[in-house]
């Protein structure tokens, strides 16, 4: 085999290589930050974020906000309640539904689409998203989502193809290298 069919060999099997290794997708090893950023139907709001790992199905470090609304006399009820993580608990039935529960009151909120580890903008189902204050005997006072979504960017990995490629050119090169050698002597 000639030097320079090594040398082409050596670099298609680095380009073949490097096709499979440096496809640039979302970090899957770490949760999404997603924000939310809901209306009510009595004009309070609910804002703040969570993280997410769709490949796990955790969700952790929360803290969303709801906000006291100024077109119903609802807001008795309502006057704005914090959940967070560790003080109130919160979860994913699956990955279009979020619930946070803080003493009396929870937050759930149904999203129309599942999330992911791509990120995106995904709308909240305002039929299934609410505010509730829970009584003893299991009924309680709502507010209505009127609409909302959650927002998360993706981080993609780094590519690792210009390093291959130069690694492929130095190692060409060091060959070359030593074939000139070995002529010369």
């Amino acid at each position: 085999m000639t030097l320079k069919l090594k040398a082409l060999m050596t670099v298609a099997a680095i380009g073949t290589t490097a096709a499979f290794v440096t496809h640039v997708t979302p970090a899957s090893a770490a949760a999404l930050t997603w924000n939310l950023n809901a209306q009510f139907v009595d004009g309070g709001t609910a804002k703040g974020s969570f993280n997410y790992d769709a490949a796990t199905g955790v969700l952790s470090q929360f803290d969303v906000t709801t906000f006291v609304g100024t077109s119903s006399p609802s807001n008795l009820f309502f006057p704005g309640t914090t959940f967070s993580s560790p003080s109130s608990t919160g979860s994913l039935q699956s990955a279009t539904r979020l619930e946070l529960i803080n003493s009396d009151r929870f937050l759930k909120a149904l999203f129309d689409a599942p999330l992911t580890d791509a990120g995106g903008t995904i709308a909240m189902v305002s039929a299934f998203s609410f505010e509730k204050l829970g009584f003893p005997n299991g009924l309680g006072v709502t507010r209505d989502v009127a609409s909302g979504s959650v927002t998360a960017t993706a981080v993609p990995t780094p590519a690792l193809l210009p390093g291959l490629i130069g690694l492929g050119v130095g190692a060409l090169r060091q060959k070359r290298k030593a074939a000139q050698a070995q002529a010369l002597s």
